[in-house]
């Protein structure tokens, strides 16, 4: 079978395949689609030095060493157990967020759950004390160095690998294959599948014999196939299966993922134990009905294969992924002056914000009441070796991981796995309260000059017992989860502010076509990574802003509204400093691979397109209406080809929608 993933426009696209007798197509045969991956495959190191290619090369056995006859036999099992079920969720997901993105909010009210029959469930991960670092693992060697950090748990995943590489997902599979069952497995790690909405409108190829289409599930898939290769090995060496489990936004979505995990279980006779998931919390529907998505991978009485077994054991706040849900699901509801949400600068959403303790209070809550084990956010920092900037970097972890200490986690994520950010979060999660006060009283004294509110909060903490600490606090209303952060009186959201959201935005969205990951070097951004979710937020504000006309400061402190012009201005800004800060090699990650053959003519060529798609984006927003910006730019860049003219469109591109709606309003602009 031919492999070629395609992402759905919309989940109605698919739902008229899904009445049919698709599901019951029998995969026979996978090969992986090569076609065009040199167009974005590029070089880390420099000309002449193949040996530090971090991508990995053509292998034409991969597909058969992946997509085993006997993996498809089990997929197309599951997919003939669930396929209907999967959409049918789905469309209820685009249902409810229809309702509520029209300002009802009956979807989001939490449904009476009664949590007590977990707390029996001990078995958290082995976390207390530790860190999860997050990473693709596209290149095999990258897990095994995760794997050696001393005191770190392992985020491995195949969400944030370098896309427009089709046969990354193959890739990925493959290293953790051979990661897991020949070199071992030396601490905990968990495999992060990309999110349920990923339909595909794929599988184009054999199905017993002859050409067709099926419509099949990303995540399913990579659930699939991670758990065929791997539950032997963890088996053997006494480690469940681990899971992080994105996206989810409604319990129903939750209790599939559990039947799917329970259905592989029996079939491939897994003991019971040994599937075990991390809920991540990073919509804002899944903060809202938390309780209920813990609940949904509990015990089912209906479940024909495992009844009584409990699947979640964590559950994860990503919660500047939940800042954008938050934005995008509420940002076009109108109020009695405008909108109803007016959003304050991104650097003004702190961590130490009561808004963002209403939540940790709420998940924290619902995990502890059953027995889950809490983890905190990212701390987003690409450490320097400038010592100076390093100890202003470290200092600004500490406050965020010790706030969510306060806030009663268990431990947190960090983009970095070094010693440094190993030995922190060990002392800010551990158990020695008297080391946990040194550092930020004696070590890193600065701590409480900057946040004298936060030692005290820190210190009264520390007074209570283990049993207060654990103790459930309030309860925390709906009401109180949608007081988001408000442009406070007298200080509005600036035009600098604007152009850095289109700035950052458009400065990864060009990183990510050119797969040379992170960036740290933004406008609105201080000494931190950039990524997808940090370019949805900052899409997501600006096209707010155009939305609503909304009125920002000047450079004079004149208030003025977001206008054609203003937006034109400022993307053609970002245009000009992006193109001249490649041009002079300084765009992080691109120093090393500036001097291949026609790399700068591929950055101008991919900052036209991000330009083009941007210029779109704003356009639509302007009109009210809803774009996905970054399933766009996925769009746009998986069908870009190196015969294609900058300006023009091939006719394999104008299928693509995005590409004719994007050249259409361009040419309203420049007309």
């Amino acid at each position: 079978m031919y492999l070629k993933v395609v992402a759905a426009d919309t989940i109605d696209s698919v739902v008229g395949c899904s009445q049919s007798n698709v599901f019951k197509a029998k995969l026979t045969r996978v090969s992986v689609d090569f076609e065009g991956s040199e167009d974005t495959v590029f070089r880390k190191g420099k000309p002449g030095e193949p040996e530090k290619d971090l991508t990995p090369g053509f292998d034409p056995e991969l597909a058969d060493r992946v997509y085993t006859p006997e993996l498809l036999a089990l997929y197309t099992n599951v997919l003939q157990t669930f396929g209907d079920e999967y959409i049918d969720v789905l469309n209820q997901r685009e249902r409810n967020n229809t309702k509520v993105g029209g300002g009802d909010l009956r979807p989001l009210k939490e449904r009476g759950v009664d949590l007590s029959p977990l707390k029996a469930n001990k078995n958290r991960h082995p976390l207390k004390g530790g860190a999860v670092t997050s990473g693709p693992c596209v290149v095999g060697r990258m897990v095994g160095h995760r794997q050696r950090g001393e005191g770190i748990a392992t985020l491995e995943c195949a969400e944030d690998t370098k896309p427009g590489i089709k046969y990354t997902a193959a890739v990925v599979q493959d290293n953790l294959r051979k990661h897991i069952n020949e070199e071992g497995i030396q601490i905990p790690m968990k495999f992060r599948p990309p999110g349920i909405h990923r339909v595909i409108r794929s599988m184009v190829g054999h199905l017993e014999g002859e050409e067709g289409t099926i419509n099949t599930f990303e995540n399913l898939l990579d659930i699939v196939t991670y758990v065929f290769h791997n539950y032997e090995a963890h088996i053997e060496r006494g480690q469940p299966l681990r899971f992080y489990i994105p996206k989810l936004e409604y319990p129903e979505e939750g209790a599939l993922i559990r039947k799917v995990l329970s259905f592989l279980m029996k079939e491939l006779e897994i003991p019971a134990g040994f599937m075990k998931a991390t809920i991540m919390i990073e919509t804002f529907p899944a903060i809202a009905r938390t309780k209920e998505l813990i609940a949904a991978f509990g015990p089912d009485k209906n479940d024909d294969n495992n009844p009584n077994e409990d699947f979640c054991e964590n559950i994860n706040y990503g919660r500047w992924d939940a800042v954008f849900s938050f934005i995008k699901t509420f940002g076009n509801i109108e109020g009695a002056d405008g909108p109803k949400f007016k959003f304050p600068d991104r650097n003004q959403m702190s961590i130490l914000l009561e808004y963002f303790g209403n939540i940790y209070q709420k998940l924290s809550n619902n995990a502890h009441e059953a027995g889950k084990g809490m983890e905190g956010g990212m701390a987003c920092q690409a450490f320097s070796q400038d010592p100076a900037e390093r100890k202003i970097q470290l200092i600004a972890v500490i406050i965020d991981k010790v706030k969510e200490r306060i806030r009663r986690c268990d431990n947190a994520w960090a983009m970095n796995c070094n010693k440094d950010i190993s030995r922190i979060y060990g002392v800010i999660f551990g158990d020695d309260d008297a080391a946990l006060l040194a550092l930020v009283t004696e070590e890193f004294p600065e701590i409480e000059e900057q946040e004298p509110e936060l030692i005290k909060e820190l210190r009264a903490y520390l007074a209570l017992s283990s049993e207060e600490r654990l103790a459930p606090q309030g309860p925390i209303s709906l009401e109180q989860l949608m007081d988001f952060p408000s442009v406070e009186p007298g200080n509005d959201p600036t035009l600098e502010n604007f152009e850095a959201n289109i700035h950052d935005a458009f400065f990864y969205a060009v990183a990510l076509t050119l797969n040379i990951g992170a960036l740290v070097k933004g406008e609105g951004v201080n000494r931190q990574m950039l990524d997808i979710a940090m370019m949805e937020i900052d899409m997501a504000m600006a096209m707010n802003r155009c939305r609503w006309r909304a009125d920002v400061l000047d450079s004079d402190g004149k208030s003025v509204p977001v206008s054609k012009e203003i937006v034109e201005a400022a993307i053609t800004k970002a245009t000009e400093k992006i193109l001249a800060l490649f041009r002079e090699g300084n765009a992080p990650g691109f120093e090393d691979i500036r001097d291949h053959d026609g790399m700068l003519a591929k950055v101008e060529e991919r900052i036209t397109f991000v330009k083009k798609a941007m210029t779109y984006a704003m356009g639509q927003a302007s009109q009210g209406k809803k774009v996905p910006f970054f399933e766009s730019l996925i769009q746009v860049f998986t069908l870009t080809k190196n015969d294609i003219e900058r300006d023009q469109y091939s006719e394999t591109m104008v299928k693509c929608d995005v590409f004719a709606r994007t050249a259409q309003y361009t040419r309203e602009l420049q007309g």
